[in-house]
């Protein structure tokens, strides 16, 4: 559950690349040729004549790449971030980490590679170093990263989810009511199993699609990595481009509870790639946990509602008591993570409740999710509450706000 901290809101596209009247970069990542375990990262900076280089975004650490600038006649010298630069490019390295026999963790996001099965990954995080244009004292929004695949993706702007990027897996894809949506997988399981999965992943996608209808988004990627059993972990993360799974193998096999498991995660982060309303941590993650649950009703992967598997789970829990709002302080303000599994059992219940309640008003929640509001202080509006109250009663509201907020 800890690794569950590091899931991201996303709001996922592919975005082309435009440039006009702007400054552009373009950053081209490759193998190196002579270490397999590293990647060499060149930016074209010629254009630059007024720049810097900006620290890269951080998780966990603040680790940065050393920077080296090509000059004009070829030599390379060292450069610090924040320093003025005139170089025709500025390269740098990234070390891989070598994926062992359990598996990738996509919530640790950690650039890595698979020898055994060729891919890799990377992840802005850490990663890759913006620019500045002194000039205009603004980072430089216009770059695009390039891919051995000779795929290219937008930098996304620091206020989105990071940019996530892997290749040398085998991809399927599907249509989500005109919408593409490209799968990656590095284990041969996931696509051999498709035509068992496949069907209950376009029902889910089709019916997130319709709860959280999200017009600007024309397409979005999956990639699943197998994971060992025995790991005792699984889970997932989202970034601006690309969805991350577990697909658990269990000696060496994909089963039911498995496929059930990465169905349940898919539509979890699919719905962070849908949902464009902004939502304090609390409520993000709980809705997409009570959708993904929803979205598997009518399946072969169905699994019990909210209510079943919060009460069972919190007969264990040691802070199964905390209130949702307390926990989300405790995240975001003390990054006190051991609160973050109320957010994924406590807040579908929440939710399932509430739906419920509006369900015996011959309403529904999917039709109050466009009206949802929060304070400052991620509480609900008094607004918000007092036309729900309107709808369910007061009384059935004080209740489920005394079980869960």
């Amino acid at each position: 559950m800890p690794a569950l901290k590091h899931l991201f809101l996303s709001l996922l596209a592919l975005v082309p690349f435009t440039s006009i009247g702007q400054t552009s970069l373009k950053y081209h990542i490759t193998v190196d040729p002579d270490n397999l375990d590293q990647l060499n990262v060149s930016v074209d900076t010629r254009a630059l004549t007024n720049a810097s280089v900006l620290p890269a975004r951080t998780m966990r650490s603040s680790t940065q790449p050393k920077l080296s600038c090509i000059n004009a006649n070829g030599t390379r010298t060292a450069i610090d971030y924040q320093q003025a630069i005139q170089c025709s490019s500025v390269v740098w390295v990234l070390p891989l980490h070598l994926v062992d026999k359990n598996g990738f963790d996509p919530a640790t996001q950690i650039d890595s590679r698979d020898a055994n099965k060729g891919w890799y990954f990377v992840s802005e995080m850490n990663s890759l170093p913006r620019f500045n244009d002194l000039s205009k004292s603004e980072e430089i929004q216009s770059s695009l990263i390039c891919i051995p695949d000779n795929t290219c993706y937008k930098l996304p702007s620091q206020s989105l989810p990071p940019l996530l990027l892997v290749w040398g897996q085998e991809t399927t894809q599907l249509n989500i009511n005109n919408k593409l949506v490209t799968i990656h997988s590095d284990s041969p399981l996931v696509i051999e199993h498709l035509q068992s999965w496949k069907p209950s992943l376009v029902k889910q996608l089709n019916y997130l699609n319709q709860v959280f209808p999200n017009h600007n988004l024309k397409q979005w990627q999956i990639a699943f990595f197998s994971r060992d059993k025995s790991a005792s972990s699984v889970g997932g993360a989202a970034g601006n481009n690309l969805i991350l799974i577990n697909a658990l193998l269990d000696q060496g096999k994909l089963s039911h509870d498995s496929i059930q498991m990465m169905l349940k995660i898919a539509a979890h982060e699919s719905v962070h790639i849908l949902n464009s309303h902004d939502m304090p941590t609390w409520a993000g993650e709980s809705l997409a946990e009570y959708y993904a649950l929803k979205s598997l009703q009518g399946t072969e992967f169905a699994v019990e509602d909210a209510t079943t598997r919060w009460h069972q789970f919190a007969t264990t829990f040691p802070y199964a008591k905390t209130g949702l709002l307390a926990a989300d302080q405790a995240v975001n303000e003390r990054q006190e993570y051991q609160y973050y599994p109320l957010f994924y059992l406590k807040g579908p219940a929440f939710w399932h409740e509430i739906d419920n309640a509006l369900i015996h008003t011959d309403s529904s929640l999917e039709t109050w999710l466009a009206r949802l509001t929060f304070n400052d202080d991620n509480q609900f509006t008094k607004k918000w509450i007092n036309e729900l109250t309107k709808q369910i009663g007061k009384d059935s509201w004080k209740h489920i706000e005394k079980r869960y907020l």
